[in-house]
């Protein structure tokens, strides 16, 4: 419970009790689900056997089902594509959805950048109220960790920032990780280490704690193949997350998801790891 005793600390009186009773039961039933065992057993009759390794692998965006059941990969989580403020995927997977589970299906909304808006932290806020009106709108995702995925892929964003630009970048995201927040859902941020140090200040803190997700990384792709039968993933990504991924951060948060596997370094999918479950929500690790 130290996690959100941190996470409501960061926060003033009135901004905590926006946060909501969904946020402090997602806590209270993720540590209760860590004393009873490493895997999230609460669907364990969906999975494949446990992993006997801590933490929870899961799966992202255009994973297919058979990609994501790969080689006996446990599949414990899933986070879906909602949408984008502009060149959305549209491949949400219905099927991992429905093989997961919905408590344990959140959501990420493509973060277009703040070129040619008038107001950056608005229009942040504004692909917020989007993004949470996905959520409504797509069945089967019960999970409340909502993620700005930040890529120069969905627009808007300089490839190399003046000092205002990294003004505008923090405004957006403030704007969308903010709003996110005060409709009682957990924010995230997926973004790479290049992207993190050159669209944003070094010095640059979030208003709101957010759950932060690595996209690739140095490691990434380094590890033997999910899809790969003669290798083995899953000590590896453990091993690296606690010896080097864990200590990463971005603007005040350290890590707390790990997409160690990218679909373009081969294999059909996105594979992710966290010491969390996933259950109902992830959080901040303050």
């Amino acid at each position: 419970m130290a996690l959100w005793r941190g996470f409501v600390r960061m926060w003033d009186g009135a901004r905590g009790r926006r946060i909501g009773a969904r946020v402090a039961i997602a806590a209270m039933t993720m540590a209760g689900i860590a004393m009873l065992t490493p895997i999230a057993s609460v669907h364990a009759a969906q999975l494949l056997p446990s992993s006997g390794y801590p933490g929870a692998f899961g799966v992202d965006s255009c994973t297919t089902l058979a990609a994501a059941t790969a080689e006996l990969m446990p599949t414990q989580f899933y986070v879906a594509e909602l949408g984008a403020g502009a060149y959305s995927l549209n491949c949400v997977q219905q099927d991992t959805m429905n093989y997961v589970g919905q408590d344990f299906v959140h959501g990420y909304w493509g973060l277009s950048g703040p070129e040619g808006a008038t107001d950056a932290y608005a229009y942040g806020a504004q692909q917020a109220q989007d993004a949470i009106t996905a959520w409504h709108n797509t069945p089967g995702i019960a999970g409340i960790t909502i993620f700005a995925d930040v890529e120069f892929g969905f627009g808007g964003w300089a490839q190399q920032p003046t000092a205002d630009q990294q003004a505008q970048n923090v405004q957006l995201l403030n704007g969308f990780l903010t709003t996110i927040a005060q409709a009682q859902f957990v924010p995230g941020v997926y973004i790479n280490d290049n992207d993190k140090t050159t669209w944003f200040p070094a010095n640059y803190v979030s208003q709101v704690p957010f759950v932060y997700w690595i996209a690739g990384g140095p490691l990434s792709g380094t590890m033997p193949a999910p899809c790969d039968p003669v290798g083995l993933t899953l000590p590896p990504v453990v091993q690296n997350w606690q010896t080097s991924v864990q200590n990463e951060t971005f603007a005040g948060q350290k890590a707390e998801m790990w997409q160690y596997w990218l679909s373009g370094s081969g294999c059909s999918g996105d594979f992710n790891y966290t010491l969390q479950t996933g259950y109902h929500a992830f959080l901040p690790n303050v």
